[in-house]
Order: C-alpha cells, then structure tokens, then sequence
C-alpha cells in the first residue's frame, strides 16, 4: 500500500459521536470510487441491528449507500464463484467466521489484505480479533440458557447442567459435535486451558452421562428458543442473542456465562472489489465503539471494541460475551482444530446419537 493511501485515511476523522454528521469533504476519496457498496450480511434481526447502527449512519455520513445482500449460510462457495468469475456481486462481507476465512485462505487468492493495522480506532482492538485479513465487529456466545421459574438454586455452570440430581428437569443440546463436545469436557471439569485438542474419548463418555436426560436435539436456535419458551425444557445451551431476545418479550429466562463458548463476526474484503478504498473506510467507520454499541444495544452480539462499554448499561452488559468478566471463563471455538477434524467427528457423533 503507497504512504498516500496510508496517510489519506489517517487523516480522516472516523470518530462520529450518535448525534453528528461528519462532512462529506472528509469522505471525498470514497466518493470518487462509488455510491454504493455491497456488503454480505448476515439474516435476521443482527441484519437491523447493522443496519440501524452501522450502514444507515454511514450513509449519513458520506452520502454511500450500503446495499445488504442477505446471506444465511457462511458464504464460502458464493464468495469464491464471485471472486474467479469476476462477476463483483459483493464488495465486502460482514460477519464472516474465522472458519470459513482460514477456508478462503487455503483454497485461493480470494480476499485481500486490508492493511488498517496503524489505524488509531483498528489497536483498539485486542489482537486475537483481527489479522491481516480480517477484523472482528461482534461476538457471539453460547452460554447455558435455564427457566428461572423452574429452580430455587439457579445452575452456574456446564457441571450443573450435568447434574441431573442436583438439577432436575428436561434438557435439550444442539444436535451438532461443535460446541457439544466442548460442553461436555466442562462438564467433567477440563480447565478452559485444556479443552483443545479435544479428548473425543472423554467428551463422549461424558455425554454418555447426560444422553439420558436429552429430551430433545435441536438443529435452529429458533427452535431451541421455542422449546424452552414452551416449557418442553428447562435447560439448553444456545447462542445468547436468541434467549436475549425472548427474554425482552418477557420468557422466563436467564444465562449462566461460565464456561460460555465464543466466537468471532468479522470483516472481510474481497479480492477484484473496485472499491476497496471505500471498504476499508466502511470498516474504520464500524470498528468505533459508539458504533459496536449500537449493535449491541439491540442485539445480544458483544463488541470487539472495548470503549463500546463506554455505551453501554451495566445492566445491558450482563448479556455481551466480551463483558470481561465472561471473558475470564470461556473459550473462543478453535476452528483449526474443527476444519481438520470436523467430518471425522461428525460422523462418530451421529453413529453415537443412534445407538
């Protein structure tokens, strides 16, 4: 990247408070490349929750529409036919997994390098959610969900959920080795230090404990959101925005975060884009915390940015993984270990559900 390019985003002030409008002479490069840009997008409501904080702010801002392409499924086939066909479909991706990053990585040349590490509002944030490819914006979790109308004594943990005598009641987990696994070595008492690589044979006799107790296996968090909300179950394990999200509309639910298993939403640029540059300012743009705020104001996705606390209620944090105090237990989804190792485990996982 030349000193200018370097230099002319420096120069820009990114720091645009909720209530101010920055000029659009601070935007003119970006201006010169395009007046939309293409983002992937993840559906459902952290689809609004972007919109709301991040996309119509910026296009307040500079004048440069951000036009979302709604995409469920991590979009590792989409962006490569994107990418050699030339066809441009999409600039950048929002909310790509750390997988699916390493996947593009080792087939081909198919992102590019956003070169922002000198940016002020990029060593904000901690090192282990960005590299030279990608950024981290939010962060999703997987506490264990309960009904507090259902215990005195609340459960705290994976041992708890376990705990079958202690704790009493139906329990449903996602029928999915990923995140199951690692529950189970928690439940048995494995150090967060020591959950990776995991110990198949350990993980699986543990699961042997609870597989009694499982009343149901569930494959959408909607749907594991719908069962406890019905009172089919007492305890599940689900993504937090989920129950987050029920409980505002009044389910009896609560969280317990020890132990709770993260990972990273990041952006992403792709290689043939025509407006990088605009891309990058996108990302500079997000990456503020007043920004990340917004998002985690609505939804339950935490920010990567540590100022965003700044934004935020006490109350409102109890509910974002990188609450430093949820931090101190969990453990971040090691997908290097899941790329080689995954159909491996699924298979023995699904011959160990029938038998």
């Amino acid at each position: 990247m030349s000193d200018t390019r370097k230099s002319a985003i420096s120069r820009r002030t990114l720091l645009i408070g909720a209530g101010a409008v920055a000029a659009p002479s601070i935007w003119t490069s970006a201006h010169a490349q395009t007046k939309r840009l293409i983002v992937r997008t993840p559906g459902g409501p952290t689809a609004e929750a972007m919109k709301k904080a991040y996309y119509e702010p910026f296009q307040a801002a500079t004048g440069i529409e951000i036009v979302p392409a709604t995409s469920n499924n991590e979009p590792v086939s989409q962006i490569k036919a994107i990418v050699e066909s030339k066809s441009k479909t999409w600039d950048m991706a929002a909310s790509l997994s750390r997988a699916s990053i390493r996947q593009l990585l080792k087939d081909g040349d198919f992102l590019m390098k956003h070169g922002l590490d000198n940016e002020a509002v990029v060593k904000e944030i901690p090192a282990g959610f960005r590299n030279e490819y990608a950024i981290g914006h939010g962060v999703y979790a997987t506490p264990l969900t309960y009904r507090k109308d259902k215990f005195k004594e609340p459960p705290k943990n994976w041992k708890d959920f376990f705990d079958v005598k202690a704790f009493p009641g139906r329990r449903a987990m996602r029928k999915n080795p990923v995140e199951t696994l690692e529950i189970a070595l928690f439940a048995d008492g494995v150090a967060p230090k020591d959950i990776y690589p995991l110990d198949l044979d350990c993980a699986f006799k543990s699961l042997d404990r609870i597989k009694p107790h499982v009343a149901h296996w569930w494959t959408s968090p909607v749907q594991a959101i719908q069962l406890i909300t019905n009172g089919e179950v007492d305890m599940v394990p689900v993504w937090s925005n989920f129950p987050t999200a029920a409980a505002e509309q009044g389910a009896p639910l609560s969280l317990a975060w020890e132990n709770n298993i993260w990972g990273t939403d990041m952006f992403t640029i792709l290689k043939g884009t025509e407006n990088f540059e605009t891309c990058r300012q996108f990302i500079l743009f997000c990456l503020q915390g007043e920004r990340q705020a917004g998002v985690g104001r609505q939804v339950a996705i935490a920010p990567t940015n540590p100022n965003a606390f700044k934004f935020i209620t006490p109350e409102r944090a109890t509910v974002l993984a990188t609450n430093p105090a949820y931090q101190a237990t969990g453990i971040e989804i090691n997908d290097e270990f899941w790329a080689a190792n995954r159909d491996a485990i699924a298979d023995r996982f699904n011959k160990w559900l029938l038998s």
